[in-house]
This record gives C-alpha cells, structure tokens and sequence, in this order.
C-alpha cells in the first residue's frame, strides 16, 4: 500500500474512532521511518539545486552561520514542509507522504500540548503586545482557524489540524512545524523574513520537541524558511504573505560531521524583569488589549508606553506614554486614545511606512529575479543553438544530451532542463517554422534637428533569401522620404 492510500485510511480511522487500526499503521511507519534515518548519511546538500529567490528573504537575525546560509529548491505542490524536511534528512522529497502521516499522528495524541505549546506562552512573555487566542489562530491552517472560530475549543482545533495534515497537497502551518520537531526529536529553526508582521516573533523562533532523549548526542537543528512559490506582492499597501516552505543549509558544506546550530537572536533581559513584566501584562496588558492594541510593556518592566507615540515622539509632544505610563486605569488610556498628540503620531506613522515594492526584501527579489531570468535566457539561447547545430549537421536528436553535458564540462552554467532528444525535436520544429515565415521587426523614434524640423525615424530589419537585412527611412516633416 502506497503512503498516500496509508494516509487515506488512517483518516479514515481516526474518523470513525477506530484508534486501534490506527496505531498499527503508525507502528508500522514508525519502524520504517527508524529504519530509514538509521541507514541514511548525511546528505551532500552541495549537490542539490538552489532557491535564488528562497536565499534573498532569509532574515538578518538568524545567528551562528555568518551570512552563510542558502536556500534549496522543494516543490511548491502544497506537501512543500514535507518535501523540505525529507530533502534536509534523505536529499529528495520521496518521504514526504511519510512525514505527513508521523505528523498527523503526534497531533491527534497530543492535542493538549500542542494547545499550550511553550512558544505561544514565550510569544505572550515577550516584550511586544499580543493577545493569546490571536496568537493561537497565527498557527493554523484557514481549517483550523475556520473550527476554532466556530468551538473555540484549542484542542478540537489541533485535532482538525490532524485531518488537515492527513490530505496529500493540503498546506501546512506554524503547528505542523511545532509537532514535526517532535517526531524528528530535533529542533527546527523556523526563519521568517523581517518584515513588519505583527506576530513574526512567533513564527521566527527555533521550535523544541515535545520530548527529547537526554542520552543521546543532540541533534543539529533543521532549517526552515517561510518562503513564496512566486514574486512578491508589490501593490501599494501589499504585504508579505508566504505560501511556500523551503529547506535552508550552510552554504560551505563542513567535511566533518561538526554541528552548526543556528538561533534566533533575542533581546536577554534580567529574569526579575521579565518577572514584573509578565505580572503588568497579565494585569493590564491581557484586560485592555482589545480596546486599546497600542499598549506595550516598557523595557524595564515597570510601566506602559504607547507603541504608536514612541516611534513619532515630535508629533506625540508630551506625554507620559513616552516615558513611561504607571497607571492602571482604564480612563487614562481612554484619554490617551481619543488626545489630539496620539492621533497626530498615528497619522504621521501611517505616512512614513513604505510600499512594499520600496522595502529590502522587495528590491532583493526583485534582483535575484531579473538575475534568474537573465540565466533562463542564456540558457535556452545555447540550447536552441545546439539544437539547430543538430539539424543542420544532420545528427540524430540522442546526440543533443551528450552535446549538453560537452558544454557543460567545458564550462557552460547549464542545467538539465531542455537536455533530451524530445525537446530537441521540438526545438527544431520551431526553428523550422521561423525559418519559413515572413518575420519582421520595425523600431521608429522622433526627434527635432538643429533647424527645428520634426524627423521621424524608421528603421525595420526582416529575413529575405535566407539572410537578415535592414532598411532605414526617414520621415521628414515635409512627408519627404529618403531611404539608405
């Protein structure tokens, strides 16, 4: 039985409560997954293909690899968290069913704690301003969310995480990352690019396993980038909206088995501190946060401040909502959001961010795409060429292959797509065509000369007895011709 026929029917059984049945498939795919890691070595990333794009958006804030990190290529057909990770373990995508299925079984058993999971409680901790059932709805699917929103049960919720998981090419989110590091029993660094996204502090974090064995050597973390299958969103007001998950590697692949973890860099703060500030939160920040989104806990932890004034103080003017706000009643804040000084600093913010199309991360990929497109270019030129070499010598199309791999050595960047005989016979057939139609191309400009006579410029280049030629006129302004 195929994986995808396993995962069918263990759905099928969690369905209908046949929890028994279930665990026996586990089991089996357990010993096989045990099986499979045990024998393979580690694999030569090297060799693999590289995600251009993918490289660009890798955030800044991702420690220990000094600026070493690169992107490799996994489908973008929905399994693309599966395809990443059995690229990181195996060096190909083919486990991705498996992992689907090791996924969806850690959920359903362990839907408490994925419920709870430490990293919304350290997102919630942390010094920016969030409400935990948002921080909840961040991590799931549109399923999850859409079941959450209508039981408002966490761990029902986890549990339709589990079916989702169960269907071949279904997306994935932040919650399968938390419960693949549990069956991996190995960290996973779940990178996010910075970009100004409310929760990226949840989503760009290393994600611990449940458990972990204490008597074994610990595991090098697995990298993962929330990435796009596609360009960027560059519309006035766009943001960045991932949809595709890429593995992501040490770019000076080590020739020993030595460890490189990666981390996520955080601000430390003393743990008395972080005391206080957790003890204001839950007593003001968690009461008013609906109603007042703005607040955050200052850095010492003793006060509040008004995220919105802080970052424009010269239109806040003076306030105790830069320096630092002790009170705890509701009125003071009602004031603070309705006073003219909050308003000016909301409206002088909203004007100084940037379009998308302006930021970093736009003119980066936008960079590595027009690089990439430039090389596809080059590429299908040598090879239309090669093709034509083919027919015009009269060769059979099984040459075009090994004509392909001779450039190769000899230094040409080419990769394997367009290299057989089937697309070198459609190459032909192309040139075949071009070669017996009428083509012409016609370029025109105007211009003033000297004596401020409008001229008109025609210059038209077209194929005649086999050979390219041009022809050149000159519109004058007196609708005079002259031809060179």
């Amino acid at each position: 039985m195929s994986d995808e026929s396993n995962l069918n029917c263990f759905k099928g059984h969690f369905l209908n409560e046949e929890i028994d049945r279930a665990k026996v498939i586990y089991s089996r795919k357990q010993e096989e997954f045990s099986c499979l890691i045990g024998q393979q070595p580690k694999p030569r990333y090297s060799n693999l293909p590289r995600d251009e794009l993918g490289t660009s958006p890798i955030p800044e804030d991702v420690t220990g690899a000094d600026d070493r990190l690169v992107a490799l290529k996994a489908k973008g057909n929905g399994d693309c968290l599966f395809n990443s990770i059995s690229i990181l373990l195996f060096g190909d995508e083919n486990r991705s069913h498996l992992l689907r299925l090791l996924v969806a079984e850690e959920l359903y058993f362990n839907r408490s704690f994925y419920a709870d999971h430490d990293a919304f409680n350290d997102a919630v901790a942390s010094d920016t301003d969030f409400f935990p059932a948002v921080l909840f709805t961040v991590a799931l699917t549109t399923q999850g969310d859409k079941k959450f929103s209508d039981t408002g049960n966490r761990e029902e919720t986890i549990k339709e995480e589990a079916f989702v998981v169960c269907e071949v090419r279904a997306w994935s989110s932040l919650v399968h990352i938390m419960a693949m590091s549990s069956v991996l029993c190995r960290p996973i660094v779940s990178m996010y690019p910075s970009v100004q996204f409310k929760y990226r502090c949840l989503v760009n974090r290393v994600i611990n396993p449940r458990t972990s064995d204490t008597s074994a050597t610990p595991k090098e973390p697995l990298n993962i980038l929330w990435s796009r299958d596609g360009n960027l969103d560059n519309a006035d007001g766009g943001w960045y909206i991932p949809n595709h998950f890429v593995p992501v590697v040490l770019a000076d692949e080590p020739d020993s088995d030595t460890q490189h973890c990666l981390s996520i860099s955080k601000n430390s703060t003393p743990k008395g501190k972080q005391q206080a500030s957790a003890a204001l939160k839950k007593k003001i920040i968690l009461k008013w946060k609906d109603e007042f989104p703005w607040l955050t806990i200052r850095k010492e932890g003793d006060a509040v401040i008004c995220s919105v004034c802080i970052q424009v103080p010269k239109e806040a003017g003076n306030t105790q909502f830069i320096t630092g706000c002790k009170s705890e009643k509701k009125e003071t804040f009602q004031i603070h959001a309705k006073s003219n000084g909050h308003l000016h600093a909301h409206t002088a913010l909203l004007s100084q961010q940037k379009p998308v199309r302006e930021t970093m991360l736009v003119q980066s990929f936008s960079k590595a795409t027009k690089d990439l497109d430039e090389r596809d270019r080059k590429e299908v030129a040598v090879k239309m060429t090669t093709a034509y070499f083919v027919a015009k010598e009269e060769l059979p199309f099984s040459k075009f292959n090994s004509l392909i791999s001779l450039q190769k050595k000899n230094g040409l960047a080419l990769t394997s797509t367009y290299a057989n005989d089937k697309t070198c016979a459609e190459m032909v057939s192309v040139i075949g065509k071009l070669a017996k139609e009428d083509l012409a191309t016609v370029m025109a400009d105007g211009a003033t000369d000297a004596g401020g006579t409008e001229n008109e410029t025609v210059f038209c280049r077209f194929v005649q007895d086999g050979r390219p030629t041009g022809l050149l006129a000159i519109k004058l302004s007196s609708m005079h011709m002259q031809k060179g």
